[in-house]
């Protein structure tokens, strides 16, 4: 196994001589979890070829996003004693993270995040950041579910409700697909909010909880006048 040094006092101050884009977006974040962020795109190439061919065809946005969320990534794992690798897309373009490690990555117009940790600490991690705006409608019949739609119907404090949850199902399904390995629409997936601690529980389909045995999964959502953040994790 990988050897991951857990994030020191000292990492932490170095981390905070540079501070990160929308920080208070990411001040809450898990113990052990290790978070880059960015406004900014790289342009210069990868060094790792396997992950300049995965884009070799897309268009300069997208090789933009894809080459800064990787470097971010990398940064993050430095943190935990790792060093610099490839990140290649696995089959269903999921990152492929290093041996010992699990990590998330995500982008939305004007800001890129990559979290990543210690599989001594978590089975797995998801991340999401969206524009906090407004869902197009027929998106948002798509994702919300029918307890959600009786339910949710308002969240203190959140003005769009529907990019919350839009977002909130996109983390927890980057923590659970890599360990069910298998897709599930977000409609299958019911929240439930605590607006107090700002924390959501997720309710997995059956056909998902028995393959990662367990059916609820704990995440938290963080907002500020720009941006809508979520984060889920799975801890050993």
């Amino acid at each position: 196994m990988l050897l991951v040094q857990k994030l020191t006092s000292s990492a932490r101050r170095h981390m905070t001589k540079s501070p990160q884009p929308h920080e208070y977006l990411t001040s809450r974040m898990p113990n052990n979890v290790i978070i880059r962020t960015t406004t900014e795109c790289r342009r210069a190439p990868s060094i790792f070829l396997i992950e300049e061919a995965y884009i070799s065809n897309a268009i300069e946005k997208r090789k933009s996003e894809f080459r800064t969320g990787r470097y971010l990534a990398r940064q993050a794992l430095m943190e935990l004693g790792i060093s610099s690798c490839p990140i290649p897309p696995g089959k269903n373009r999921e990152p492929l993270w290093p041996n010992g490690t699990s990590g998330s990555i995500s982008h939305c117009d004007s800001l890129i995040v990559a979290v990543a940790a210690s599989n001594l600490h978590y089975r797995s991690i998801g991340v999401d950041v969206e524009l906090n705006k407004p869902l197009p409608i027929d998106v948002a019949e798509l994702i919300l579910s029918s307890e959600e739609a009786e339910n949710n119907h308002c969240v203190n404090g959140v003005k769009h409700l529907e990019t919350l949850i839009f977002s909130a199902k996109e983390s927890v399904f980057k923590c659970i697909f890599p360990m069910a390995g298998v897709y599930f629409d977000f409609h299958e997936v019911a929240l439930q909010f605590d607006q107090l601690d700002r924390f959501f529980t997720a309710l997995l389909p059956l056909r998902i909880a028995e393959k990662v045995g367990f059916r609820e999964v704990i995440g938290q959502y963080t907002i500020d006048n720009s941006h809508i953040f979520t984060l889920t994790h799975i801890k050993v």
